[in-house]
Order: C-alpha cells, then structure tokens, then sequence
C-alpha cells in the first residue's frame, strides 16, 4: 500500500511538473514566482523518487536532463537522483527479463 502511494505521488508530481513546466517554457514567463516554487517542489518529490519502472526511470531522467540544461540544482538532487537509476536499473532489467519470459511462455502455450 505504502509503495502504491508513493508511486501514485510519484506519477502525479510528474505529470504536474511537465505541464507547468512546458507553459512556462512557452509563455517564456521568467517573473512566475509562485509556479517556479510549486515546480521546485514537484522535483525534489521526483528527484528523491527511486524508480519502480523503465518508465519511471525515463521521467526521473527527463527532470535531471532540464536541469542540467538550466544550470543544474544548487542542492545535488540531481545528483541523487542519478544515484538512484543508477541503483535501480540491475532490478528494473531483471523485471523486465522476467516479463519477457512470461510473455514469450503464454505466447508458446
């Protein structure tokens, strides 16, 4: 339950982040204080998230990328983020061995 919740947060605080962020971007509204802020937050739920999925890692990877375009982040969550794919791709790839197999044997049956 607890780790549904989490990625449930995880998910939401994605999906957020990129909207806001993609409407910032294209009103190039720099003096949006409030939604800086709010985009500040989201990241550091996602920057701190361990990734459950390739699709996860993709998202965490995808806030890291922007921030490093833009200077990267004063506070090394970028960093810690890295950490954490890092840290989670050897299970992210068994799991997806593991799926391949299942489906590869439903698929023979």
């Amino acid at each position: 339950e607890w780790r549904m919740l989490a990625n449930l947060s995880f998910n939401l605080s994605y999906s957020v982040w990129l909207t806001n962020y993609q409407n910032l971007e294209e009103l190039g509204d720099d003096e949006n204080e409030q939604a800086y802020a709010l985009l500040d937050e989201l990241e550091t739920i996602i920057l701190r998230h361990v990734p459950c999925s390739a699709d996860e890692a993709v998202s965490v990877l995808n806030v890291v990328k922007v921030n490093v375009e833009t200077g990267s982040r004063s506070d090394g969550l970028d960093v810690v983020a890295l950490v954490n794919v890092i840290e989670a791709l050897p299970r992210l790839t068994m799991l997806g061995l593991q799926s391949t197999t299942s489906t590869e044997r439903a698929t023979a049956a």
